[in-house]
């Protein structure tokens, strides 16, 4: 019996040990590398990156800091098409082209549907949006087109202006 406590306390010391020095390097470690990492910053003789004159910009849903002299490019897509900047549109603008292009619409019979027009429906959006829905060509059935008018919520009431134009050999391709 005395052997077996003896066995175990030596384990229970050895582990004890290898505990304690694995404990004191993994605490030590970072200090040493912080050291070093000093050393080197210093040795170049390099200052740290000052970013506080770097402006925000978002991507996605990241906010990123750049520096104000870096070249970016904005885009928003729906689907892989464009939403573009409609700097000639207010709402109401936006509203009375919609309602034009609906009109002109109106006018084209649809080949494949008896007593039809190209023109499907036209429905607001939430702030003074709005969607225009009508056939992408007047002898298919098969691809319509939502353009959208997308208005801002801000003082300056910006319009966004999106449409998947489709080909007209897209209809051939895809059958």
């Amino acid at each position: 019996m005395p052997k077996t406590t003896r066995t175990t306390s030596r384990i229970s010391r050895r582990q004890a040990l290898s505990y304690g020095l694995t404990a004191m390097a993994g605490s030590l470690l970072p200090v040493g590398l912080a050291g070093c990492l000093g050393t080197a910053a210093q040795s170049t003789g390099k200052a740290a990156l000052d970013t506080s004159h770097w402006k925000t910009h978002c991507v996605g849903r990241f906010l990123v800091r750049l520096p104000a002299d870096a070249k970016t490019r904005y885009s928003a897509k729906i689907l892989g098409y464009d939403i573009v900047w409609r700097p000639d549109l207010t709402p109401e603008k936006a509203r009375r082209e919609a309602e034009r292009a609906a009109a002109k619409y109106k006018t084209i019979p649809h080949r494949e549907i008896p007593g039809a027009s190209q023109f499907i429906a036209m429905f607001p959006l939430p702030g003074g949006g709005i969607v225009l829905h009508r056939w992408d060509v007047p002898y298919s059935k098969l691809i319509s087109i939502m353009e959208c008018y997308f208005a801002s919520q801000d003082a300056r009431g910006h319009v966004f202006f999106h449409s998947p134009e489709v080909p007209d050999d897209s209809f051939d391709i895809a059958m």
